[in-house]
Parts: C-alpha cells; structure tokens; sequence
C-alpha cells in the first residue's frame, strides 16, 4: 500500500487516477456495487468533478512543497528562497548609446528628447541630460604609417577624386598642395611628417564644415617590406553634440553603428542625428535557470578565494561582463608569467578601483594576484595592498556576409548585424569563434535561403575558417566591422 502525503522519503501525492478509483469504491460502499458510474451518468460526472478537484488541491500541496527548494523552486518562490543565501534576481537592465546631435550651434536638445532606429520604430532612445549643439569645429584626420617608408608612392581619396602620386619623402607642403589641387576641397592645413603621421585639418571655406573620411591606396615599403597607411577622423568637423541615451524598453535593444537616424521629438535647430559605435546592449530579467546557476556558483564564494569564488565575486561587480581566473599553483613561473602561487583575474568591463576591492575582499591569504593592471587597496587596519589584475586583448573580427533572401520575406542588413552582434555578445573571454555552426545558426530565424560567411581579423576576409582566441582574449564585433550583402 502506497503512503500518501509527507512521508519520510518526502512528498508523495496522489494523481487523478487514484483519487477516482476511491471516489468510485467510496460511492460503491454507500450506494451499492451495482450503481452506474459510467462517466456520462450522474455519479459518474460527480465523481469525475470531485475527483478534479481533489487532485488540484494535492497539486497546490506539491507546488508548496517544491517551493521551499532551490531546485525546483519558480518565479517569486524562488526569489525567496534564494534570498536565504544573500542572492536576489538580477533585474533587466537598458541598452546604452551615444548619439551625435548636429544641427544649427547653440541649439538645446532637453532631457527626454526621443530618437530610433531607423527601420526598427520600436528602438527607441531617450536622451539623459539636456544638451546644447557647440559651435562648429573643422574637420581633421591623421594619415599614420606603420615604418617609416624608403620607397614607393601613394595617393590619397577624397569624395571620389584622388591626388597626383605622392613620394615616399614627400613633406607635408607637398601633401597639402595635392589635397587643394582637388576640385572638391578649398583649404587644408598638413602638418608632421611620416615617423608622427600627417594631420590633416580642413579651413578657410571648408572649416567648420562635416567632411567625409579619406581613403588612400599604397606601394610603400621599409627596407622591401609593405608599409600599412592608417586613416584616423580625430573630428568630423561641424557643429555637434555627443548625447548619452538610454533605451526607453528593458532588454537588447539593438542600435548598430550608423543606425541611430531618426530624431522622434523634433526640435527646432536640430538637424540630424547618428551613433558612431554600437549601442552597450541591456539584458532581460534573468531567467530563473540562470538565477538557479549564479546561486549554485555563489555557494562556493562566501570569500573562501577558490578560483570559482573569485570569479563569482568579480561577476558581481557592476558592469562586468565576462571574467576568467587562471592560478599557477606550482613553485614556479609557468609559461605566461604568473609567479609561483599566484593566479590572475582577467576582467571585461567594470571600475578598475572596484575590481581591485573585490579581488582584495575574496582572495586567500599569502596568495599574489598577478595582472597587468595594478591598483592599492586599503585594508580595515590602514595598511595598502597592491592588487593586480588584466584587462582581456580585444580581437576585433571582421566579417562579410553574403545572404539569399526566401521568397516573400525581406531581410534587412540592420536584421543581420543585429543577430551578428547577438552572437559576438555571447562570446566569453577565450571562446573562439565558430563559424559553422554557431555564427551561421545566429542568422538561421531571419528567413534566409543561402548564406555565406567569410571572417578574419582583418579588413576584407576571404576566408570562413574559425577563429582561435586566447585565453587572455576577447573577440570584438562591431557593426563597422560587419559588410552584409543581400541578394
């Protein structure tokens, strides 16, 4: 015989089945073996409505039973009792961006003010403070050279049109006078010389106009080896404000470089606006698997300086996003450099002061954190600590996309850079990039026929093969970076 109820091996409730079956032989008991209970008569119908009810009450009985753990715990009732470890839900947060405001100089855009992304009205962003357009500024670039060169020429391109041939040995003079022989530029101002670059400043007419940035294309070489030209907009020029905004909606709320266009409050003397870099993505309330995760992680911490505690404790900090820790538990430099006993936190994101504290407040005693970064903490006696720690090397990625369209649907090239970036936000520090699957599966719900990837870390990649990360890296990805073809 089955014990129902809190029992000693824990909670066993009884299921519809069984509760009907002694409703029938109760009924049969007091009305006799013969009476009808076929599920369209009467007592039939009123055993089954009992019984129903019986059986939901035994299930709020295993609700309640099963909210008291941590593993099988839901919503609120997990929220409590994870509450009993010192750990609450970590809520939704928005996504960041800086806008650049142009229009007429001394123009005031007030808090509040609402921009979107183009193509996607529901991208929405709202401006933190008030914000007037300063006066106009000129355009500059600077022009850096990776050696310094001993032959070969170059060219530079300016809005379609391009200047004579330019010499290795060239100075600034000469640079300058081939830029105003171009039809579209009036004036500019060169100066420095190829160890420092060429900055490049537009004036007279064009000052304080927004110019477009300069290509070049090269034969320079040091001692037979190529020389890389690097072009590099230190002011667009124009009158501008840089706005922090933040998203209206909770959640990844995309807004790729470029993307930022549509000014929503209209204000007079406000002409356009755009982002220069991708928007910081927000996240949405976190799920109660991952909340059952992170508690699982935390219960290692309670500052007892294991690798997993200090890497659960750095999580912690604000604004952190990915974190690994690598000890050298040996009585030797290993082949990265950590001391002997030593180990070293390696941190994406977050306040520097802040990092070095929780490092300080959660490592073991006598055990030197190592790093590139080093930072003094103050202890409760007044006695200061060096506390190092790094930084993850970016790898920034460069990805060209080229996909097919199903019939009848219509796929944007914001749609693929966002399901892209979706996929680079997930990578960890040390997490190589997997082209075939995982980057391909990020673009498979957007309706396509065909896709064909190529990647690199490079300008232009011709090649689809994965990319491997170090342990010290993090791969980047950026809108600027991503070149999407639709066909």
């Amino acid at each position: 015989m089955v014990d129902y109820g809190l029992t000693l091996t824990g909670l066993v409730i009884k299921r519809l089945e069984v509760i009907k079956s002694e409703l029938e032989d109760s009924y049969r008991l007091a009305y006799g073996s013969g009476i009808n209970l076929e599920d369209s008569s009467f007592l039939g119908q009123n055993v089954g409505i009992n019984a129903e009810r019986e059986s939901a009450i035994w299930e709020l009985i295993q609700s309640t039973y099963l909210a008291k753990y941590p593993a099988t715990a839901e919503g609120s009732s997990l929220d409590d009792v994870v509450a009993l470890t010192g750990i609450a839900r970590l809520p939704a947060t928005k996504s960041t961006v800086v806008a650049r405001a142009r229009g007429t100089a001394t123009t005031l855009i007030p808090t509040g003010s609402i921009v979107s992304v183009s193509g996607s009205s529901d991208s929405k962003f709202v401006t933190n403070n008030d914000a007037t357009i300063a006066a106009a500024t000129n355009n500059q670039q600077k022009i850096t050279f990776s050696s310094v060169p001993d032959a070969g020429t170059w060219d530079i391109t300016f809005d379609g049109e391009t200047t004579a041939s330019l010499d290795y040995d060239d100075v600034a003079a000469t640079i300058e006078s081939a830029l105003e022989a171009l039809t579209n530029i009036t004036s500019v101002t060169v100066t420095g010389d190829y160890s420092v670059g060429f900055t490049i400043e537009f004036d007279g007419a064009d000052a304080g106009v927004q110019k477009d940035e300069f290509t070049t294309s090269d034969t320079l070489t040091e001692l037979g080896s190529p020389v890389d030209v690097t072009v590099t907009v230190i002011d667009e020029g124009g009158a501008y404000i840089d706005i922090d905004c933040t998203s209206e909606e909770t959640g990844e709320i995309q807004a790729p470089a470029g993307s930022l266009t549509v000014i929503e409050t209209l204000v007079a003397g406000w002409d356009s606006v755009d982002n220069l870099e991708d928007a910081d993505v927000g996240r949405e309330i976190e799920s109660d698997q991952e909340l059952k995760i992170r508690r699982d992680n935390s219960l290692q911490q309670s500052k007892s300086g294991t690798v997993e505690a200090i890497k659960t404790e750095l999580l912690e900090v604000e604004n952190v996003d990915f974190v690994t820790v690598i000890e050298n538990d040996t009585m030797t430099t290993d082949g990265d450099g950590r001391p002997p006993k030593s180990f070293e936190s390696i941190v994406d994101g977050g306040d520097e002061d802040e990092i070095a504290q929780t490092i300080w407040e959660s490592k073991p005693a006598g055990i030197e954190p190592y790093g590139s970064i080093s930072k003094t903490v103050i202890d409760t006696s007044g006695q200061s600590h060096t506390i190092k720690f790094s930084r993850p090397i970016d790898v920034d990625i460069y990805v060209d996309v080229t996909v097919t369209e199903k019939p009848g649907i219509t796929v944007t090239e914001a749609n693929v850079k966002s399901a892209i970036l979706a996929y680079g936000d997930s990578l960890n520090i040390g997490d190589d990039v997997i082209v075939y699957p995982d980057l391909l599966c990020s673009l498979s719900n957007l309706g396509l026929s065909d896709i064909v990837i190529k990647v690199g870390t490079a300008p232009s990649p011709t090649l689809d093969d994965n990319i491997p990360i170090d342990f010290d890296e993090i791969a980047k990805f950026a809108s600027a970076r991503i070149d999407v073809t639709i066909t």
